[in-house]
């Protein structure tokens, strides 16, 4: 356990304060970015973490049955990793494409290779809103990544939210987020809420196109 990270000051001195072996969440918990570790090494925390002094832990290893979490507004699949997750074939994944349950982009810079935005197999989905948009953007012959374009981006008209997030009733801890507006939304009926953002989305759509 000799290795240290560079992002340690090379003047400090100052011994770890406990050997701790970590999972990615308890290292997000903490406020350690992965870049700021190597493999075995000293991470420097703040003061502000409850029972915690300031100092440095020595991270031992992190576990390996975890992965880093991934971003929900950017990640993107193959079909064969949909597929994987969903615990279905391909051919399952592509008809529900088909069916307009599902939608695939292409990558910028990318002739072929179509990726599935990854929220979308999520079980917190509210699956009938993306039906819903799914729907529209596809009445009207508008690209699909439009539609993503909308959906990963913070949109003032949800409160700061983006529209992965509205969709999964995920409430991020950033900036801008307006609780008032967000406490609005949550009142609306199922219906009324996926109009209001279907009419945003396409307001968007038409900006995109103008």
């Amino acid at each position: 356990m000799s290795q240290q990270s560079s992002k340690v000051s090379s003047n400090s001195t100052q011994a770890p304060i406990m050997l701790l072996a970590v999972s990615f969440s308890m290292l997000d918990r903490l406020g350690i970015r992965l870049s700021d570790l190597e493999e075995i090494g000293l991470a420097s925390v703040s003061s502000n973490l409850g029972r915690l002094p300031s100092g440095f832990l020595k991270v031992v290893s992190l576990l390996e049955s975890t992965s880093p979490p991934q971003d929900l507004n950017a990640e993107l699949l193959t079909a064969e990793s949909m597929a994987k997750r969903m615990q279905c074939t391909r051919a399952n994944v592509y008809e529900r494409e088909k069916k307009g349950m599902l939608f695939s982009v292409l990558p910028p810079g990318r002739e072929n290779g179509r990726r599935y935005p990854a929220f979308q197999i999520s079980p917190k989905l509210d699956s009938v809103m993306l039906a819903r948009l799914i729907e529209r953007f596809r009445l009207l012959n508008a690209p699909m990544a439009l539609l993503w374009d909308f959906l990963r981006s913070v949109q003032p008209s949800l409160g700061g939210l983006t529209g992965v997030e509205l969709m999964l009733g995920v409430s991020p801890k950033r900036s801008g987020i307006d609780l008032a507006v967000i406490g609005e939304l949550k009142k609306l009926e199922a219906a009324k809420l996926h109009e209001y953002v279907i009419d945003h989305a396409l307001e968007g759509l038409s900006h995109a196109l103008s």
